[in-house]
C-alpha cells in the first residue's frame, strides 16, 4: 500500500537528502537507469504526467540492490 505521505517528487527527494543525491538529475538518471526494477519494487508512482517515488518502497529497493552488489 502506498502512503501518500511517503511520495515524493524527484527534485524534492534529492534534496531532501543532499549527501546521497549529488543533484536531481542524479536521481533523475537512477530512475532512468533502473525503471523496470523501481516500477516492479513499487517506488514509481505516476499521477498524471508528475512522477513520483515511494520513499520506503525506494528504500526497500535500494537496500535489496546494495545487498545483490555485495553478494556479487
Amino acid at each position: 500500500m502506498i502512503q501518500l505521505e511517503a511520495l515524493y517528487r524527484i527534485e524534492d527527494l534529492a534534496a531532501r537528502y543532499p549527501s546521497v543525491f549529488r543533484s536531481a538529475g542524479a536521481l533523475r538518471w537512477a530512475v532512468f537507469s533502473n525503471r523496470e526494477e523501481l516500477e516492479e519494487a513499487g517506488a514509481l508512482v505516476r499521477l498524471g504526467r508528475r512522477l513520483y517515488i515511494s520513499k520506503p518502497h525506494f528504500e526497500s529497493w535500494l537496500a535489496a540492490k546494495n545487498g545483490r552488489a555485495a553478494a556479487e
